[in-house]
């Protein structure tokens, strides 16, 4: 399928092989960024039920095990997302 570029002179121009190669490559790209883009959204929506140095406290300090169970069920949550990285 032919892509057009839109000219206000010259209406609808329809791409070049080149300019076309050029978008293909354009559009793989920031198709290969989504899922980590999409984990990283995920992961910050996790930093606000429990933030990075609270995280990194329970694991350095506690073994990972954290007495409050709201707590450790959130902790438990961002570790096995962490673990989904792309």
């Amino acid at each position: 399928m032919t892509r057009y570029r839109n000219s206000l002179k010259h209406g609808r121009i329809p791409f070049t092989p080149e300019e076309e190669a050029a978008r293909d490559e354009e559009e793989a790209a920031a198709g290969a960024a989504m899922p980590m883009r999409d984990w990283e959204t995920e992961m910050s929506s996790f930093d606000k039920d429990m933030p990075r140095y609270m995280e990194n406290h329970i694991r350095d300090e506690h073994d990972g095990n954290c007495k409050d169970e709201f707590m450790q069920a959130k902790y438990n949550a961002k570790i096995a997302k962490r673990a989904e990285k792309p």
